[in-house]
């Protein structure tokens, strides 16, 4: 069984849905019936807790198991959201320009993209697909502290009452300008521990080359900030979040 086969099963209890990146979300939603993109949706709780609130919902996730999941939960709930297998690099294949009041992509998700050509390549079809006066609203790893201080690794995550804990490591290569993002899932249930191990690279991209990025892009109004509950942008925040406006 694949990696993230297995880790979506537990990918609620290593991700809970937060307050304060819905709240984010919601903010930046002008249009109380507004249309709503959730990029790299995982299980889809953001997408789920948003069509609950009213909003016109679609979630696009590269990974078919997690879109199983979400679709099983749909239909559990009886809400109307359309969840959609693709890669984020092609959202214009799945939506026409100018579809969108907000697009999000959280959860350190941009980063996967490998070359920073991708990522401008994601960014414009993200920026394509907004309406004007629409917000991109992006969440990663503040990497500008993981390179300077060459931090090795990210807390880890505990759930003892499920049996869960998910282990994250990182290792720089600065040649190659790429993070290894090597994790562990140990699942400890009915005397049985089993481990998942996965490695996956990375772009460490830094907080100045976002902005430019999208500047490039095309949007405006740009605001960043080091947390969810918008707390000023330092290079020792633990996270990048920018919230820009088309």
């Amino acid at each position: 069984m694949g990696f993230y086969q297995e880790f979506s099963k537990y990918y609620d209890i290593v991700f809970p849905m937060g307050n304060a990146q819905l709240e984010f979300i919601r903010k930046r939603t002008s249009n109380p019936k507004g249309k709503i993109l959730d990029i790299a949706c995982g299980t889809g709780n953001y997408a789920l807790a948003l069509a609950e609130k009213g909003f016109f919902v679609a979630a696009l996730d590269l990974d078919t198991e997690m879109i199983k999941q979400l679709e099983d939960k749909v239909k559990a709930k009886g809400l109307a959201l359309e969840a959609l297998t693709g890669d984020m690099k092609t959202v214009k294949n799945h939506f026409k320009e100018g579809s969108f009041d907000t697009v999000f992509c959280i959860g350190n998700s941009l980063v996967h993209l490998t070359k920073l050509e991708e990522i401008q390549q994601a960014l414009d079809q993200m920026y394509s697909i907004l309406k004007v006066g629409g917000y991109l609203i992006l969440q990663i790893i503040n990497y500008d502290r993981i390179t300077k201080y060459n931090i090795d690794g990210l807390p880890t995550i505990e759930n003892k009452d499920a049996g869960v804990k998910f282990i994250r490591k990182y290792k720089y290569e600065e040649e190659k300008k790429i993070i290894h993002f090597n994790t562990e899932l140990v699942v400890a249930q009915e005397n049985t521990t089993k481990t998942y191990s996965n490695s996956v690279p990375l772009y460490p991209l830094q907080s100045q080359q976002l902005m430019g990025m999208l500047q490039t892009a095309g949007f405006q109004n740009i605001q960043l900030y080091g947390s969810f509950l918008e707390e000023e942008y330092r290079e020792e925040s633990y996270a990048t979040v920018v919230a820009a406006e088309k």
